[in-house]
């Protein structure tokens, strides 16, 4: 399998903020969902939290609840709607009911259009790991380069209740599909991780498997996360070595004319929690 770690996040601190300087939208920022426990009491109110930021966990910046497309739970073949509260402490509050067995969350966000300088183009395209008909759509491009990128965001999360009831602890969301064009879904339980476990993954765009897309995962503490390669089958493979949260996340990104912009781009996150005692 190929691996790779993120060049960008491995830059000095003054190299990155000059790049973020370059471009505010450069997409270094992540954004992701973050419960306030992966096991909450079934049938217990909890808080969600979207952010943006560098350093996962560590919440960065709120999100507007005016860009939400779709903010949905789905649990038990039922969807019911995230409910957002409060954009405080860097991060949007969204709060859910799940009721027993597994739950995913997820929010959608729409389309925003930011611009990149064609000097930190280079460093955006080594960080989301684009392929390489994505660098000879950049390289071919006839002067005077620019780069504006319409993008859209899709954030996943996992919840898992205690019941006495198995059927309903075996029922699964993993394959439940949000609005986003781009997708990441599980190919088994995501809410039972443990160090030395692994997690299989369907990369997909517009419901069919996409190869060769870079899908990261950071571990809680670390500075940097890993990307490896989707397969023919848009297949991915992603073993947890440590515990806490962590977050799988992925880029798509193509040259697309429309209105106001030359390439386009999703973004999507997932983030589960591995625990040494699931």
């Amino acid at each position: 399998m190929n691996v790779f770690t993120h060049p960008l996040r491995r830059l000095s601190t003054g190299l990155a903020v000059s790049c973020l300087l370059l471009s505010p939208g450069l997409s270094a920022h992540e954004t992701w969902l973050l419960p306030e426990t992966f096991q909450p009491e079934a049938d217990s109110q909890i808080t969600l939290s979207m952010t943006s930021g560098m350093a996962f966990p560590t919440l960065g910046s709120g999100i507007s609840a005016a860009r939400i497309r779709e903010a949905v739970i789905s649990q038990n073949g039922q969807r019911d709607l995230l409910i957002p509260m409060d954009t405080r402490g860097g991060a949007l509050e969204l709060i859910a009911t799940p009721g027993a067995g597994t739950a995913c969350a997820w929010i959608a966000l729409n389309p925003r259009i930011l611009e990149i300088k064609p000097e930190a183009v280079a460093h955006y395209l080594e960080e989301i790991g684009a392929d390489d008909s994505v660098w000879e759509a950049w390289n071919t491009q006839p002067e005077p380069r620019f780069w504006k990128e319409s993008y859209s965001k899709l954030a996943r999360t996992y919840l898992r209740s205690a019941s006495d009831d198995a059927a309903t602890e075996e029922s699964s969301c993993w394959s439940d599909e949000s609005a986003s064009r781009f997708e990441i879904l599980p190919l088994n339980n995501p809410t039972s991780l443990a160090p030395g476990e692994t997690l299989e993954l369907q990369v997909l765009f517009d419901r069919e498997p996409l190869t060769n897309q870079a899908v990261g995962l950071w571990q809680e503490g670390d500075d940097a996360g890993v990307l490896h390669r989707s397969d023919d089958d848009g297949q991915v493979s992603l073993e947890f070595a440590g515990d806490g949260p962590h977050m799988i996340y992925a880029t798509h990104l193509r040259p697309q004319m429309g209105e106001g912009f030359n390439w386009e781009s999703d973004f999507v996150t997932l983030t589960v929690m591995v625990d040494e005692d699931s």
